[in-house]
């Protein structure tokens, strides 16, 4: 009985512990989340990496609604997320032919075309596209979303380095040269497992995008790369 005593006894104290942290919780938690709430509405949130799919970007479905995705203009705006950057992403294959390079890409303009559909057409009048800084700091004072866009992959540029221009006035911010492979730009770091390294690190054109990109004013991206194109890219 005793035992019994004592163990019920400790279930009654920590329910009464735990009642009392709840009513601190709440005596402490609406001063603490509106003034959370005020430092997140005065700051300006940014998410720079979002991948999207071209099929979301039509009338009949789009960004602009709720849909299943993580982020849309609807949960943009609930969250209070600012800023993102949309991604054109192509994955890697071993093709480089000039027929792989012409696939990959109509592949990445689909997807630029899906994020200027967006801020041009679907949704003017609640996000634009931002290419600068102080873009982002206007559209966000005007009550509208920022949408910037990162282009994932360089392998869709193919061997034309106009192709860097091109993404550039369209909009890209940054482009990491390589994603889930090496291309013809940089080893990935998916060498670093079979110790393949065809580039030995940037290859030859690669630098030349990495100067043309410092031209621009576009960030090179470099978080899939092989630790040495990091050193070489510096």
């Amino acid at each position: 009985m005793l035992a019994w005593h004592r163990r019920l006894r400790a279930v009654s104290d920590a329910v009464r512990l735990e009642s009392h942290a709840a009513a601190a919780a709440e005596e402490i938690e609406p001063p603490l989340l509106e003034r959370a709430k005020a430092i997140h509405a005065k700051a300006i949130s940014i998410d720079t990496h979002i991948d999207i799919n071209p099929g979301n970007f039509t009338p009949e479905k789009s960004y602009a609604d709720r849909l299943d995705s993580q982020v849309n203009l609807v949960k943009m705006e609930e969250g209070g997320l600012d800023a993102v950057f949309l991604v054109a992403y192509v994955g890697q294959v071993p093709d480089f032919t000039p027929e792989g390079f012409a696939r990959a890409h109509e592949n990445v303009m689909l997807k630029f075309d899906a994020i200027h559909r967006l801020c041009n057409e679907l949704a003017p009048d609640r996000c634009e596209l931002a290419t600068t800084a102080a873009d982002v700091r206007r559209i966000k004072a005007a009550g509208k979303s920022a949408i910037l866009i990162g282009v994932e992959n360089g392998y869709s540029m193919g061997e034309d380095i106009g192709n860097v221009e091109k993404f550039y006035n369209l909009g890209a911010r940054y482009m990491s040269l390589a994603h889930n492979g090496h291309s013809h730009l940089v080893d990935s770091h998916t060498g670093e497992s079979d110790g393949v390294f065809p580039n030995g690190g940037l290859s030859p054109l690669g630098r030349e995008v990495i100067v043309e990109m410092n031209r621009l004013g576009m960030m090179v991206r470099k978080k899939t790369h092989l630790l040495r194109h990091h050193l070489n890219a510096v």
